[in-house]
């Protein structure tokens, strides 16, 4: 095998016949334009990111459903965020950070901004909707990123 002689490894190779399988079913016009951005030297980052918090059973109740409502009525939302490991912390108002929250059967979707000004992370949104990990059926899942051209 052509890829075994040019010294690839097993990961390395899989990846390769992965990438060839992606680019039989048409992602050839992709990586023809992933090619032109790189080339212009063009950069993206980053302006919304989606997570999904999977809630066990027992644990979605009406006082979830109502705090998620108080969250998303809420004008501000200041939390203290730690700033460094010796644990100096300043107060951040995270509200406009928070897109959307929806429920969908025992997950809750939530859509985040993120901008030159930050964003909120995983454990603020845990805290302003008092559910502790214990209460998460699985680790938390980012599902979505949007980019922009910077």
């Amino acid at each position: 095998n052509r890829l075994k002689k040019e010294g690839l490894g097993r990961k390395s190779q899989e990846r390769v016949g992965v990438y060839a399988e992606y680019m039989q079913e048409g992602g050839k016009e992709i990586m023809q334009y992933m090619m032109k951005v790189a080339k212009e030297k063009v950069s993206f980052q980053p302006n919304a990111a989606t997570y999904v918090f999977a809630v066990q059973q027992g644990h979605f109740d009406e006082g979830l459903s109502s705090r998620i409502k108080g969250v998303l009525a809420s004008k501000n939302l200041n939390l203290q965020r730690q700033i460094d490991e010796k644990g100096n912390s300043r107060n951040i108002d995270v509200r406009g950070f928070l897109k959307s929250i929806e429920l969908d059967g025992n997950n809750i979707i939530v859509e985040c901004e993120i901008s030159s000004a930050g964003s909120i992370r995983v454990n603020e949104i845990l805290e302003l909707l008092k559910l502790d990990v214990e209460k998460l059926a699985a680790p938390v899942k980012r599902t979505d990123v949007q980019w922009q051209k910077k």
